[in-house]
């Protein structure tokens, strides 16, 4: 946040820089969460593929 505030903190609300801290705390406990689930090598990603016509 210390970036955030320091690049960007004229041009921004404070509603908005609460937002933007929300929104960083809320990646990083989704970075824990994802660490925890241990994949196989032969686990493959999950693709979902829509074509556009």
């Amino acid at each position: 946040m210390a970036v955030v505030r320091y690049r960007y903190g004229s041009k921004l609300e404070d509603q908005q820089l609460l937002a933007i801290q929300s929104d960083i705390e809320s990646n990083l406990k989704n970075r824990e969460q994802l660490g925890r689930v241990r994949l196989k090598n032969s686990d493959e990603p999950d693709v979902i593929f829509r074509a556009i016509i």
